[in-house]
């Protein structure tokens, strides 16, 4: 945007000017003891003692000759990777045909002009300060609080009176104000306190001292206010001949160039446009009446959403509506109370203002304020509600606002966790599981129950009879074992005893000479109730010698398999250790007095002896 500004110099300078001393033109050159040419050398380093390379020195001396000032140059340096500098003798003081003056050494270091009477001594040393002089103000234009923006102000500081050594400069900002750092000067002055001048007026340099000044309008300039019918400053736009400028609350200040009428548009958002034929003076204060616009209306919910967005209740939506025709009574809508769920809801609200003008809010409302529902299954299925292992699968569905966690707990409630994926179960016990789902709208289901049991344990199987090793076979073998499972409980209908592949019972006898010689394998295969299964088995040998054949004839004769009298004559062919005759003697009775199957028995066992 085009700035409008008076165009006024400004000199703010500090009075720190060199005494001038005038000798008589009868006081010649050697007569001077100062004009001994004298070297100079010396270092700079910046605010924290490091060396400044390649700063350009320059030793001057101002003079005047005639009316016309000037500056001599005596010397000039170049600061090294050391900040050292070294010149070659000059004098002190330039003396010309009625006067001499002082020599000053200058430099610019980090963009600040700097300079410091020499004196008589050969070394200069510097230091960039930490902490820069300051001085700041504000300009406005005479007889008005309005601010003088873009006028450029100088700090400086005269080495004679007609020239100026700037120490800093700058431009007033758009609020007519400045501000400017400057290394101050160092050598006698008129004031030695300093104070800094603009134009007329004088003020003294206390660093953070904020002063005004005030300058006369020129006699092109336009300046006023933009205001609403009752006074109130306002901001908005003014164009002159088709240029647009800016105007704020605090007025306008614009240089037309010259004194003729020029076309003048003043705009604000909101307000009907004014346009006038104005010359240079003021100040102006130009009023702008309202537009006619419909009312503005704000659709306001009585809270903020529930969780991410939504609600999870009814909602209230109240309509608050104002108009930039302020003194006009609008009539608006009455609040409405959401109570049907969905997403994206467009709830509107209207307000009419006297004229018939009508405006519309609206607000975007989604409300869900149903639970999620989650369902839970155990795998693998079972029908006795014990498993050997468990996967429990929760599934949560919401059809409006999204299922936002589901979370489950082991403990009745008091500590809960977040459900991610399928959670397995390991060990042994009775689980209830509590679990829930909470929606993206802050709805919490009721907590549900899921209850089952874990037996990951097989039974143990203690067995007592048989036992690894020998039998005659001629007694019983009296199967003698206990299973134990102390979660699900034995399945006895999953429990199978087998000898050599034949069923067997427990505590029910077996008569190991119905048993072939040799090897026999005992085994137990049982499960529990939720399925897992234990495995036992031994191994057994069965074998005949004589005292097992005369104990089996005697069972066969107890068991009436046998006569007496034929039993009698078996056990005497073995305590003679006949066993050909004793072979003879049962094929003979085979049948008749000897049972058929007693006497295959008895063969086996006394051929295994041969």
């Amino acid at each position: 945007m085009r700035k409008w500004m008076v165009t006024k110099l400004v000199l703010v300078f500090f009075l720190m000017i060199s005494f001038l001393t005038y000798l008589p033109v009868s006081l010649v050159h050697a007569d001077y003891p100062y004009d001994t040419p004298l070297p100079l050398q010396g270092t700079l380093t910046d605010e924290y003692g490091n060396p400044m390379k390649g700063i350009e020195l320059s030793v001057v001396s101002p003079r005047i000759l005639g009316y016309s000032g000037g500056y001599k140059d005596l010397g000039s340096a170049i600061t090294d990777e050391n900040g050292h500098f070294s010149m070659e003798p000059f004098s002190r003081y330039f003396i010309d045909d009625t006067s001499y003056y002082s020599a000053y050494i200058t430099f610019t270091v980090k963009g600040y002009p700097v300079i410091r009477y020499l004196g008589m001594g050969t070394t200069f040393s510097f230091q960039f300060p930490k902490l820069l002089n300051h001085v700041e103000g504000t300009v406005t234009i005479e007889g008005t609080n309005f601010p003088n923006p873009g006028l450029p102000v100088v700090a400086g500081m005269r080495m004679t009176k007609r020239d100026l050594y700037e120490l800093s400069s700058t431009i007033t900002d758009e609020h007519g104000h400045y501000a400017m750092d400057y290394i101050p000067a160092d050598f006698k002055t008129y004031d030695e306190e300093g104070r800094v001048i603009v134009t007329s007026q004088e003020t003294k340099n206390d660093r953070t001292y904020d002063y005004k000044t005030a300058f006369p309008v020129a006699p092109t300039t336009i300046y006023g206010y933009l205001q609403l019918i009752n006074g109130d400053s306002i901001d908005g736009t003014i164009q002159i001949d088709g240029i647009s400028q800016y105007v704020g609350t605090s007025g306008f200040v614009i240089n037309l160039g010259d004194s003729n009428k020029h076309h003048v548009k003043f705009t604000s958002e909101g307000f009907v446009p004014y346009e006038t034929e104005l010359g240079s003076g003021g100040p102006y204060y130009i009023q702008l009446d309202f537009k006619s616009f419909p009312p503005n209306v704000q659709a306001i919910s009585d809270r903020a959403p529930d969780r991410n967005g939504w609600y999870n209740r009814n909602v209230t939506v109240s309509f608050e509506a104002s108009d930039n025709n302020w003194y006009q009574e609008l009539k608006v809508d009455l609040p409405k109370v959401i109570t049907s769920e969905g997403e994206n809801q467009v709830i509107t609200g209207s307000a009419t203002d006297e004229e018939g003008l009508t405006g519309y809010g609206s607000i975007i409302i989604n409300l869900d304020k149903t639970t999620p529902i989650t369902t839970a299954i155990i795998t693998p299925a079972t029908s006795t509600n014990w498993l050997n292992s468990a996967t429990m699968v929760l599934s949560p569905k919401d059809s409006l606002s999204g299922v936002s966690e589901t979370e489950y707990s082991l403990d009745g409630g008091q500590t809960w966790k977040l459900y991610t994926s399928p959670t397995t179960f390991v060990a042994d016990g009775h689980y209830s599981v509590l679990y829930r789902s909470i929606d993206k709208a802050g709805n919490s289901e009721a907590i549900k129950m899921l209850t089952f049991n874990l037996d990951g344990t097989a039974p143990t199987i203690h067995m007592a009879e048989p036992i690894e090793g020998r039998y005659r076979s001629v007694g019983n073998l009296v199967p003698n074992f206990t299973i134990e499972d102390l979660v699900s409980g034995v399945n006895l209908t999953k429990t199978l005893i087998t000898v050599d592949g034949q069923k067997a019972q427990n505590g029910v006898p077996i008569p190991l000479y119905m048993l072939p010689l040799g090897t026999h394998s005992f085994k137990i295969k049982t499960a529990d109730i939720a399925g897992n299964e234990a495995t036992f088995e031994v191994e057994f040998v069965t074998y005949s010698d004589m005292d097992s054949l005369r104990a089996l004839v005697q069972r066969f004769t107890d068991e009436g398999k046998i006569t007496s009298s034929v039993a009698n004559t078996l056990q005497k062919k073995l305590e003679q250790n006949q066993l050909k005759p004793f072979i003879s003697l049962i094929e003979a009775h085979r049948g008749k007095a000897i049972d058929n199957k007693a006497a295959g028995f008895l063969l086996r066992d006394v051929k295994a002896l041969q």
